[in-house]
């Protein structure tokens, strides 16, 4: 059975990715972030929420036919700002607490 975790414990995982040092490839292709089983009943509401912030937001399966490999749920988080204003790209994560 998979840990439920709260929302607040999802953004900051999500915050602390995006927080991070971005390499040219991540800013002109996205960064990925694995979705954990425990994200699953939250996660819709939470990239809404990132896309009203104006991160680019999108949710992918990846599957596998490779033995143990099954399937791979992540979103591809961008921000447009990295093109016309890196300087604002920052600061744009949403807050852990509502």
């Amino acid at each position: 059975m998979a840990y439920a975790v709260s929302r607040d414990e999802i953004v900051e995982q999500i915050n602390s990715v995006l927080d991070g040092g971005w390499t040219p490839c991540e800013m002109r292709q996205g960064k990925d972030i694995t979705i954990a089983r425990g994200w699953r009943l939250m996660i819709t509401g939470i990239i809404e929420e990132y896309r009203r912030q104006g991160w680019n937001a999108v949710r992918m399966m990846q599957l596998s036919s490779e033995p143990g490999r099954g399937r791979r749920d992540y979103i591809i988080f961008s921000n447009p700002l990295w093109q016309s204003d890196p300087a604002r790209a920052r600061g744009t994560a949403l807050p852990a607490a509502k």
